[in-house]
């Protein structure tokens, strides 16, 4: 993550993977902006008082792009996804989620 102060921006890139239910492997890779307001300064500086936030709270949107070995999974290499993100704060640490949507006309 980069940020720009001047506007107060984060510039996300992420590469990940996951698992799915059944074992399968997938390489997701994403890029987006969040808005760095109050709720997401506490998160990143670890305050005390720092809380979850909802969907729809932050300016925070990010594209997954997914790769997969398994044909099962295979469609998602040709669909074109876009998500909203959130903070979630609890006493373990803090953590992101995402809601994923996927694209279609």
């Amino acid at each position: 993550m980069t940020q720009d102060t001047k506007l107060g921006i984060a510039h996300i890139d992420v590469r990940t993977q996951a698992r799915t239910d059944d074992g399968q492997f997938l390489f997701i890779y994403y890029t987006g902006v969040l808005k760095i307001d109050e709720a997401v300064a506490k998160v990143l500086t670890g305050a005390k008082d720092a809380k979850s936030t909802e969907f729809g709270d932050l300016h925070w949107f990010v594209a997954p792009i997914m790769e997969t070995s398994d044909e099962k999974f295979k469609w998602v290499e040709n669909t074109l996804f876009v998500a909203e993100g959130r903070l979630v704060v609890d006493e373990q640490g803090s953590a992101v989620e995402y809601q994923i949507f996927k694209v279609s006309n």
